[in-house]
């Protein structure tokens, strides 16, 4: 039990230190991916669901996630249309976070869209093996 809220505090810590949102004017600190637990990584393109659960891309792709901040951009009524659904997995394959892709800098993470300075579409193409032009 001990070891489980140390995880939950732990968690909630990282959660509030990668990734940034703008809430009422002022900043917040948001993590979108944490590595630790992840286990698998899927890629869902239109019908199409990609995974991956090699150590070093599933690094490669938090990394990508929590490198720099995001900057709350706009209302969810305003997202329409998506290019990717990303999710992570825990070694039970319980679902750890969903992300969706709106477009080149734009994403949907805990119910609150985000612009993304080093978004970087073409990467997630190459790892998960997609060709969108297809």
């Amino acid at each position: 039990m001990k070891k489980l809220i140390s995880c939950i505090l732990i968690g909630t810590l990282l959660l509030l230190n990668g990734c940034r949102s703008a809430s009422n004017g002022q900043t917040q600190e948001v993590s979108c991916l944490l590595g630790d637990d992840i286990q698998k990584i899927s890629l869902q393109f239109q019908k199409n669901n990609s995974e991956i659960d090699s150590y070093d891309k599933i690094k490669e792709i938090t990394a990508m996630f929590n490198s720099y901040h995001l900057d709350s951009n706009s209302d969810l009524q305003d997202a329409k249309g998506w290019i990717y659904i990303l999710r992570t997995f825990d070694k039970n394959n319980n679902v750890l976070t969903e992300i969706t892709i709106l477009n080149e800098s734009t994403i949907r993470f805990d119910n609150k869209i985000y612009t993304c300075d080093n978004l970087s579409l073409s990467l997630l193409d190459e790892i998960f093996d997609i060709d969108r032009e297809a």
